[in-house]
């Protein structure tokens, strides 16, 4: 028993009461309990029983604190799963599908500021933020239209129409009896007796819009106007770095991100400009210095266990070494090419064959 005791905390730490702290006080504690009188045949029978109720009310009382940890943190992932969503309950019309998001009022308290991104709901409108007052109105409030939400989300260039609050298509509403040079109104989401519904929220201005340094610019997305100027400071930074132009007709670059550590490199996704949901994913980085997405890198998902991509095909084209990889994890191919010490990897979404993959490298430069 006595080693046992001794052993305790390296027992502990390979189970789920790794770090529990059993001082040495509690483990003598312990010992003087079962060692007793050695002479009393009695204390020896009731050594074991003395042994189990003590480790049985520690592991109670360390089972107890776990199961209140991880209530705990099954509400704060349930809270972040709820907030994650919140923002995938419109459709393309504007329209509310989910009414299960979470309030305006939890979001600001939740959310930061990052790079410019304000942390509470906001309609920009001629060159200012309204923020939301947490005021709702009627429709019979609603005065003229002034404008319309034209994007939902966050971009390093705000425009007049933006919002990370009201659906794309909303009309914006001066207020009847209050300034419309102060106040406007919106069509959002507001929540009452413990549900979402459909209705007019109030917005104040707040501040102006400050536009940052355009050559600070180094990741962007869905605006096309940042990618573009993203994706040439990222240039100015790395002359390794290439891109698909010349297939700027049938292809929108659509994200840019700097990877400063991996050589530096960038990652840039290409959108099919016709109705399809084909995307050209382009990942570049310094040769060995695999970045996390990389299909090269093992994928730490325990659920579905990764197996390496298979090399199948070498080939030489637009002055790059190609090789053809089969990934049976991903169930499809791709690409990864050398040049001047860089890896260009090249992979998909959507129906491509090899041979598409072959005639969209050709206009890397």
């Amino acid at each position: 028993m006595k080693k046992d005791l001794n052993n305790l905390k390296s027992i502990l730490d390979n189970t789920i009461y790794e770090n529990t702290h059993f001082s040495e006080s509690s483990k003598n504690k312990v010992r003087n309990k079962i060692d007793g009188n050695r002479r009393v045949k009695f204390l020896n029978k009731v050594k074991p029983i003395a042994s189990f109720i003590v480790l049985f009310s520690i592991t109670a009382s360390l089972v107890t604190f776990t199961f209140y940890i991880m209530n705990n943190k099954d509400v704060v992932e349930q809270e972040s799963s709820t907030l994650d969503k919140s923002n995938e309950n419109v459709n393309g019309d504007g329209e509310e599908v989910n009414a299960n998001i979470t309030p305006s009022k939890e979001r600001e308290q939740l959310s930061s500021e990052n790079n410019g991104t304000k942390s509470y709901p906001y309609i920009i409108f001629n060159g200012y933020y309204y923020k939301q007052t947490g005021e709702e109105i009627t429709e019979d409030q609603l005065g003229e239209i002034m404008g319309e939400v034209k994007r939902i989300g966050d971009w390093n260039f705000k425009k007049d129409g933006d919002s990370n609050e009201i659906p794309p298509g909303r009309s914006i509403y001066s207020v009847k009896d209050k300034d419309k040079n102060e106040y406007i109104a919106a069509k959002g989401v507001v929540y009452k007796n413990q549900t979402n519904i459909p209705g007019y929220l109030l917005f104040k201005k707040e501040e102006p819009v400050i536009h940052p340094d355009q050559s600070l610019i180094l990741n962007a997305k869905s605006d096309p106007e940042e990618t573009e100027m993203a994706f040439k400071n990222v240039q100015r930074l790395v002359p390794n770095i290439l891109g698909l132009q010349e297939l700027e007709q049938q292809y929108t670059l659509s994200f840019v991100s700097y990877l400063e550590e991996h050589g530096p490199g960038v990652n840039l996704y290409y959108s099919d400009n016709s109705d399809t949901n084909n995307v050209i994913y382009l990942l570049e980085y310094k040769n060995g210095l695999f970045p996390h997405n990389s299909r090269m890198v093992e994928n730490p998902d325990p659920r579905n266990p990764w197996e390496p991509p298979v090399l199948s095909e070498t080939f030489e084209l637009n002055g790059f070494n190609w090789e053809y990889y089969e990934d049976k994890y991903y169930d499809d191919f791709f690409l990864l090419g050398e040049k001047n010490g860089y890896i260009y990897e090249v992979t998909f979404q959507g129906e491509f064959s090899l041979d598409d993959l072959k005639d969209i490298v050709m206009q890397l430069k």
